[in-house]
């Protein structure tokens, strides 16, 4: 009896396996993770080449991992287990947290910091008649209720200051509270961002706008980058932006892809680069763009003062914001533009204020950002 228990067990664990991989077989995968936002790998050239090599099982891993039949669903088991089974704080490198939510929470890259330094210091030397200012936005690991493997603002200060040495540096850091982020995503929440610009409007020696006075606008559910990578049910955020007659009259011109400037929205609801993207945070300045000109037409405006700030994505929310007390704002993303063709578009000028405002990931990644460090001067 007992043997023929064994053979049941052994033909049905049989009956599975094959069972899964015949449905596999069947199965069309997606090429596309929207919940992850990233291509999905794809089913690898099989040769003699390729297998000789060793390519071809390399790949076909993670076309495997990626293609299989319920993968989304695995995925929430698995960290499932590994956040409550096994009482790890992150699964595959994404931390959650109650106070600040889901994260991917990185260490200083010193050797990162020293370049960003760098490159900003080559930047800043181009724009001799302006006040250069500097800052920088700490990844919300820094405002956790845990000892996460978190950026260390103070050491990141320093050694960026060793090459900005000689500019206003201006500490966000200690007006940044970790409610300030969205739980779902990196990114900071554009309705939280007053004590933000108060100690920037403090540094730089412009009047902030009071964002008690403004509407705030919902635009929708928001889900974050993680919401989808912790492959948790995690809370989903709401969205909010905030607008007043006087932005009303606050003009966008964008930089194109054919170095034409054309006219666009500061909040964009469009499909490609809006809120109904797969990023809705492109609701701010539809998202990753080369550069944009934010012109106040207000007759309000007092300040005869145009900002350049060198940038990244969080600063898409907060540009709005200062364009309300500069005549102008112009935001350069060095990710979109190389540096050596900034002398086509901007000018120095002694009204000119510039400010390099840059994330933790930024930093950290900052061979992304497009700079030629000999050094030219805009005329």
């Amino acid at each position: 009896m007992e043997k023929i228990t064994a053979i049941g067990t052994i033909i049905v664990f049989a009956m599975m396996i094959f069972g899964c991989f015949a449905v596999n077989l069947a199965y069309k995968p997606p090429v596309h993770s929207a919940s992850e936002r990233r291509d999905l790998a794809v089913m690898p050239a099989f040769n003699a080449d390729s297998v000789l090599s060793g390519t071809f099982m390399n790949k076909f891993e993670g076309y495997a991992a990626d293609s299989f039949v319920g993968r989304d669903t695995l995925r929430g088991v698995k960290a499932g287990f590994t956040y409550f089974c096994y009482q790890q704080t992150d699964n595959g490198g994404i931390y959650v947290d109650g106070a600040i939510g889901a994260g991917k929470f990185e260490r200083l890259n010193k050797s990162a910091a020293d370049k960003a330094g760098r490159k900003m210091a080559v930047i800043a030397g181009m724009f001799p008649q302006s006040k250069i200012y500097w800052s920088f936005i700490p990844d919300k690991s820094a405002y956790g209720k845990r000892d996460y493997p978190g950026y260390n603002v103070e050491e990141a200060r320093e050694i960026i200051g060793n090459s900005m040495d000689g500019y206003t540096y201006i500490d966000i850091a200690n007006a940044i509270t970790g409610d300030m982020f969205y739980k779902s995503d990196l990114h900071w929440n554009q309705i939280k961002l007053q004590n933000a610009l108060n100690v920037l409007a403090d540094g730089m020696g412009f009047v902030p706008q009071k964002l008690s006075d403004m509407e705030k606008v919902y635009a929708g559910d928001f889900a974050g980058v993680y919401k989808g990578q912790v492959a948790l049910p995690i809370e989903t955020d709401q969205m909010y932006f905030l607008n007043n007659a006087e932005l009303d009259n606050v003009t966008a011109t964008y930089l194109a892809d054919d170095g034409s400037l054309k006219s666009g929205s500061i909040y964009n609801f469009g499909s490609d680069r809006g809120f109904t993207s797969e990023d809705p945070y492109n609701l701010f300045l539809s998202g990753i763009q080369p550069m944009i000109t934010l012109t106040n037409n207000s007759p309000a405006v007092t300040n005869d003062r145009n900002l350049i700030v060198f940038r990244d994505s969080f600063t898409s929310s907060l540009a709005p914001l200062l364009a309300l007390s500069y005549k102008s704002v112009t935001l350069v993303d060095l990710r979109s533009i190389d540096s050596r063709v900034l002398s086509g578009f901007l000018s120095d000028s002694g009204k000119n204020d510039v400010l390099f405002l840059y994330s933790s990931q930024v930093i950290n990644n900052s061979d992304v950002l497009k700079v030629d460090m000999s050094k030219t001067l805009i005329m």
